[in-house]
C-alpha cells in the first residue's frame, strides 16, 4: 500500500518478544530473555517467519540495549542468508532536556474524558495488569498511583513548558539506520510527552525532520482518544497514527469508543 506516495508493507514483523516483552506475564518474559543469547538465537525464529509469510519489513526494537543490538544484527543476517531486503519501521522516543513520568498525568486526563468508565477499564485491562506485574507492583501501589493521579491538576506541570528537543541527537539516531531501507517512522509513547506538554511547535519540528529524512511520520499512542484529538486540533502534520484497534478494546484508552 502507499502512504503519502511511499510504498509501505501491509504486514510487518513485530518487535515482540525480541525485546523481552511478551505482554502475557513476567514469567514468560523471562523465558524469552533466557532464550536470546545472541543474534543467531533470534535468526532461528526470524528466518522461518519471513520465509513462510514473505514479510518485507520489521519493526525496530527502539531501546538502546543489548537485545536491540542483537535484533538489528539478526535482521542483517536474515537478509543475507535469505538474499532479501527487510525494511525497517523505525520508532523511538525523542531526546529532550526533560524526561518526566507522564503516566499519572495521562490517567488524570483520561479520567476527565471517560469519567466513571475509565478506572474500571484501566484496572481490568490485561496489558495494564501485565505492566504492573512486570514492575512487581502491589494493590497498595496501584491504589497509591490512582490517588496521586486523580489529585493532579488538568493543566500540564509548569516545568513542561520549557521542554526542548535535542535535534543533533535525533539526527544522529536516524543516521544509525542509513544502511537500511526505512519507509516509515512510527514513534512510541515517548513522543506523547510533547503532546501532553502542549509543545506542538517542537513536535512539528520533529515531524518535519523525520519526514525530510524518511518520508512518513506516524504518531504512536495507546491513548488515541486523548492524544490524537490534541494533535489534530494543533494541526500537527503527521501521515498517520499507530495505535491499538481491536474488538476487545484492549489497550484502547480512555475507552474503546473514544479511541475509535
Amino acid at each position: 500500500m502507499e502512504i503519502s506516495g511511499r510504498k509501505v508493507p501491509r504486514v510487518v514483523l513485530g518487535q515482540h518478544p525480541y525485546d523481552g516483552v511478551t505482554y502475557t506475564s513476567w514469567e514468560r518474559d523471562q523465558q524469552y530473555l533466557r532464550r536470546w543469547n545472541g543474534p543467531r538465537s533470534m535468526v532461528e525464529l526470524m528466518k522461518p517467519v519471513v520465509q513462510r509469510f514473505g514479510l518485507t519489513a520489521s519493526r525496530r526494537v527502539p531501546s538502546e540495549t543489548k537485545l536491540s543490538e542483537w535484533h538489528l544484527e539478526a535482521l542483517r543476517i536474515t537478509m543475507e542468508e535469505l538474499d532479501t531486503e527487510i525494511a525497517l519501521v523505525l520508532g523511538s522516543g525523542v531526546p529532550t532536556n526533560v524526561q518526566p513520568e507522564t503516566a499519572e498525568y495521562v490517567y488524570r486526563l483520561s479520567l476527565r474524558l471517560a469519567e466513571r468508565q475509565f478506572p474500571a477499564l484501566w484496572r481490568e485491562d490485561p496489558i495494564v495488569r501485565y505492566g504492573f506485574e512486570r514492575r512487581r507492583a502491589t494493590k497498595a501501589d496501584l491504589d497509591k498511583f490512582v490517588r496521586k493521579a486523580t489529585a493532579l491538576p488538568v493543566a500540564p506541570p509548569p516545568e513542561w513548558k520549557s521542554v526542548t528537543v535535542d535535534y543533533e541527537k535525533l539526527d544522529a539516531l536516524l543516521n544509525q539506520y542509513r544502511d537500511f531501507k526505512v519507509p516509515l517512522y512510527a514513534s512510541h509513547a515517548g513522543i506523547e510527552f510533547l503532546v501532553l506538554a502542549r509543545r506542538f511547535d517542537e513536535l512539528s519540528e520533529v515531524s518535519e525532520l523525520v519526514r525530510r529524512r524518511i518520508g512518513n511520520f506516524f504518531l504512536g499512542t495507546h491513548y488515541a482518544g486523548l492524544i490524537v484529538p490534541m494533535a489534530e486540533e494543533a494541526k500537527v502534520r503527521v501521515d498517520g497514527y499507530l495505535t491499538p484497534i481491536n474488538e476487545a478494546g484492549i489497550y484502547m484508552f480512555p475507552n474503546q469508543r473514544l479511541a475509535v
